[in-house]
């Protein structure tokens, strides 16, 4: 079963059309939402319109060719209830690592808490997700703007 190599999420990503080789732009931990003075905090099924995206590398291991796996994302809350999901995307390891870029566009921001993106894998025809990796941790947080005047 491929390994996971590297799983984050990132404002954006670049990948070089010669050489192949990606950038990762401003990577995600901490998302803050400004408040204004006195305003009610957003409500708990509150999306703000943000564009990001999560890129998740696998390497083959022995026994990998021939088979076809399925991955996919999820931005859970502290009850594992999944807030973001991505499309299964379905995959060979033709060569050595295997990369999936995924844009997601809007960023749940209804409760300022700690998220987890959790990666999930499994062989094509099982019936089992398993989760690969820790979790990546993105922190909703809520700040108050001040307006000012001149």
């Amino acid at each position: 079963m491929p390994r996971l190599l590297f799983f984050v999420a990132c404002e954006k990503v670049i990948v070089d059309q010669r050489t192949n080789v990606i950038s990762l732009m401003s990577l995600l931990d901490d998302v803050n939402v400004q408040i204004p003075p006195n305003a009610p905090p957003p409500p708990s099924g509150a999306v703000i319109p943000m564009q990001w995206t999560i890129v998740s590398t696998f390497l083959a291991e022995p026994g990998d060719t021939g088979k076809q796996f399925e991955q996919r994302s999820a931005l859970v809350n502290s009850n594992e209830t999944p807030l973001v999901q991505t499309p299964v995307a379905l995959f060979s390891m033709t060569g050595a690592q295997h990369r999936i870029i995924s844009q997601i566009n809007g960023m749940p921001v209804g409760t300022a808490a700690r998220l987890t993106l959790r990666c999930y894998f499994r062989e094509k025809g099982t019936n089992v997700w398993q989760t690969k990796g820790e979790g990546y941790p993105i922190n909703i947080k809520w700040q108050s703007s001040s307006i000012i005047v001149h």
